[in-house]
């Protein structure tokens, strides 16, 4: 199985994605946390400039062609299952993966709010996905059966990402109360 970690172009908060946070980038921080798991066999980011990170291939996305499109690309270029995870989203956990893992291999496993609003960027993507002509996550849905997971079931602050300066100050206060207090369940 790869993980695989879209970093794009952030309108709002530029390079959110290689801000600190205790010593390390943001994007370490995710890598670090999927390494723990144990699961994955690769761990991919698609980035729109070119970066350094241990234990990551990088694949370059110049064009910003969409997650869908690497997602595609991934799938086809590996042949292999994939969990997606979104760049500006450091409190992924392995308890939040396993999750994921809980369902039959062929089905897309996506988290669910109550209000009906899908995690995407926090989701299980088997090889045997078919892509529609549309380049969004959610034609791709609509294309795939899936099982939606209640939101509610995963650990707190799996699907806290950083958008804004306020969300980067809210992450360095939740990654020290998680340092003092243990692993984020």
């Amino acid at each position: 199985m790869i993980a695989l970690i879209p970093i794009g172009k952030s309108k709002r908060l530029n390079d959110m994605h290689f801000m600190f946070i205790d010593g390390k980038r943001i994007i370490d921080i995710i890598v670090e946390n999927l390494i723990q798991c144990q699961f994955f066999k690769k761990i991919i980011i698609s980035s729109y400039k070119e970066i350094d990170i241990k234990n990551a291939t990088i694949i370059i996305d110049y064009e910003l062609k969409g997650v869908s499109n690497v997602l595609k690309n991934v799938i086809e270029t590996y042949n292999d299952n994939v969990i997606l995870i979104g760049g500006d989203m450091p409190f992924v956990s392995c308890d939040s993966i396993s999750l994921l893992l809980r369902y039959p291999e062929n089905l897309i496993s996506i988290p669910r709010w109550k209000n009906g609003y899908f995690e995407p960027l926090h989701a299980y993507y088997p090889e045997t996905i078919k892509f529609p002509n549309e380049k969004d996550m959610k034609s791709l849905l609509n294309k795939n059966m899936f099982i939606s997971i209640e939101a509610e079931k995963f650990p707190p602050f799996t699907f806290f990402n950083i958008n804004t300066y306020d969300d980067y100050i809210k992450a360095i206060e939740i990654y020290d109360m998680v340092k003092k207090w243990g692993k984020y369940k």
